[in-house]
């Protein structure tokens, strides 16, 4: 995701760009294969995607039986300007997945990078 500044709106806190469409326009734009007719709609509608069928014969990983057919979240990973779906199931908020990346330390990695960029926006 890109980078924008800290404290802009529509930003994460370390100032990485949050906006579900744009991330979903991005893997259409990646991997149109990956995405169902039904789940292109959706994206088109403004609403996240679900793990269906399609989604899950191209990205294997997410075939969990417990997850198919959940709404697909994209997550900044560690909180920083990477970016991946992740079922809704294992994204609660504030918890959940943010937690275990802080327990791995991969919480705010991106800080460094986020602190250069905003040395450059503000120039």
């Amino acid at each position: 995701m890109p980078y924008v500044g800290k404290g802009k709106n529509g930003t994460n806190s370390e100032g990485w760009l949050r906006d579900k469409d744009y991330y979903w326009k991005e893997v259409m734009d990646k991997y149109p294969e990956s995405i169902s007719k039904a789940n292109k709609q959706k994206i088109e509608l403004g609403f996240s995607p679900i793990n269906d069928k399609q989604f899950r014969e191209h990205f294997p990983q997410f075939n969990i039986k417990e997850l198919n057919n959940d709404t697909l979240i994209h997550h900044h990973i560690g909180g920083g300007g990477q970016a991946v779906a992740v079922p809704s199931k294992l994204h609660p908020g504030s918890g959940g997945i943010h937690n275990a990346e802080k327990e791995a330390g991969i919480w705010g990695s991106d800080s460094q990078y986020a602190e250069l960029l905003e040395k450059y926006l503000n120039k």
